[in-house]
């Protein structure tokens, strides 16, 4: 069981060593620190993006190009739906919530869709695979700009600060951190599947470890600072209950309104399925890079990134229980 276990979500079992080794020993990589993380973070991140760009089939994303309807769902509830759900939350119950949490509530409403989980498991549950990679890469190109942007308007109209200091979100900083780490590894990856396509299809296993294992020190990184700057001994031990419901609700009205708009869309089955993975997930290979672009060495990152490493481990189990259902035939119908 705990073989299983471990082989499935590994990444989730070694969230809590990771935040008692910050805890007991901050200066590994916090900023400054002997890990160096003002050099080995971006190092890492190039990497992930380029193991991405080398992993992504483009031949599928173009037979999938002209899905107008369902384009029009999926990054409709992405960058509208879900960040407007984000900020109505915010607005509902925000005076209630750490000032970080809330800041990790939208942040997390505003982030792409994931790549891998979601063409998995649209393809298990028999559904529209070639849109649901379409989608997830187009999601992930544009979250590039829309993410830093959406979140600095939310952040502008709930009158929170962010990054070093609280200076707030610099755009051209951000920008110009996003091209280097993520667009331009993204395209040398594409570029590279020219020579390198066959090697990483046939070691796409060892290369999502590798790039989960980058995701994790990133992870870690952050909770080095948090710890330095004693972020969380500011909370109770409550947060991550907070984090947990703030996860949940996020995940039952975005799959409400993806629903619906499905069915205002006259979506089929096997689109409606790639239309309810994609536009409910939200991405952690993308979304915590992302987070140290964004905000550029804010000791509190780690605390803000805690709805989004609790909402990844809920919408896999959630959605992996749904393909299961929907593989036999019990999948949604159209509208």
């Amino acid at each position: 069981m705990f073989r299983k276990l471990w082989a499935q979500q590994w990444f989730v079992c070694l969230l809590p060593a990771a935040f008692a080794l910050a805890w007991l020993a901050p200066d590994l990589a916090a900023r400054g620190g002997w890990l160096r993380p003002e050099l080995t973070t971006k190092l890492g991140v190039a990497l992930i993006f380029f193991i991405q760009g080398l992993l992504l089939p483009t031949a599928q994303m173009r037979a999938a190009l002209g899905q107008a309807r369902l384009h029009v769902v999926i990054q409709g509830m992405t960058f509208i739906g879900f960040p407007l759900i984000g900020l109505a939350a915010a607005a509902l119950v925000g005076r209630w919530l750490p000032e970080e949490l809330r800041i990790g509530l939208v942040f997390l409403s505003v982030l792409p869709s994931t790549i891998s989980s979601a063409a998995v498991l649209t393809a298990a549950a028999d559904g529209n695979t070639a849109g649901a990679i379409c989608n997830a890469v187009l999601s992930s190109l544009l979250g590039v700009v829309l993410t830093p942007a959406l979140l600095g308007l939310a952040m502008s109209w709930q009158g929170l600060a962010v990054g070093e200091g609280g200076a707030g979100i610099d755009a051209w900083r951000v920008v110009t951190e996003l091209v280097k780490l993520i667009l331009l590894p993204l395209l040398a990856g594409q570029v590279a599947r020219a020579w390198l396509g066959d090697w990483a299809a046939a070691h796409k296993k060892a290369l999502g470890t590798v790039n989960t294992s980058l995701i994790l020190f990133i992870v870690f990184a952050a909770f080095c600072d948090a710890a330095k700057a004693e972020v969380w001994t500011r909370h109770g031990a409550g947060l991550p209950l907070l984090a947990l419901a703030i996860a949940a609700g996020l995940f039952v009205l975005a799959t409400a309104a993806t629903r619906a708009l499905a069915n205002a869309a006259w979506l089929d089955g096997g689109d409606r399925i790639a239309a309810e993975f994609c536009a409910v997930q939200k991405t952690l290979a993308s979304g915590v890079p992302l987070a140290g672009v964004i905000f550029g060495g804010d000791p509190r990152t780690g605390l803000i990134l805690l709805p989004l490493l609790i909402y990844h481990p809920l919408q896999l189990s959630l959605h992996g229980a749904l393909a299961a259902r929907w593989s036999t035939g019990r999948g949604p119908r159209s509208g």
